[in-house]
């Protein structure tokens, strides 16, 4: 989180809002306290389902089954696959350069 926060911060954003689920509420309160100015969260409920979420989910999975099928091989180890997920992940939060 630190490395996302400091390119938005780089860039001139302010964080104010973040949603997030509540599995993270542990975490994500301690963190967002000690941020200048805080964060205020928001904290879906175990049955509620953020759309913007979601569609980042989707989003995610797009992009690493393109990647995957663009690649020349048959089958991946599961190491690799993991990072292909967190490298799409990791560019969705970085804004357009």
């Amino acid at each position: 989180l630190d490395g996302v926060m400091s390119v938005y911060k780089r860039g001139g954003f302010i964080i104010a809002e973040a949603n997030c689920d509540n599995e993270f509420h542990k975490v994500m309160d301690n963190y967002s306290i000690n941020q200048t100015p805080p964060i205020r969260m928001n904290y879906a409920n175990a049955q509620d389902h953020i759309p913007i979420a979601e569609q980042n989910n989707r989003t995610i999975q797009e992009q690493v089954r393109a990647t995957y099928h663009g690649l020349p091989y048959t089958h991946l180890p599961r190491t690799i696959v993991k990072y292909m997920v967190s490298e799409a992940a990791r560019n969705l939060n970085f804004p357009n350069q």
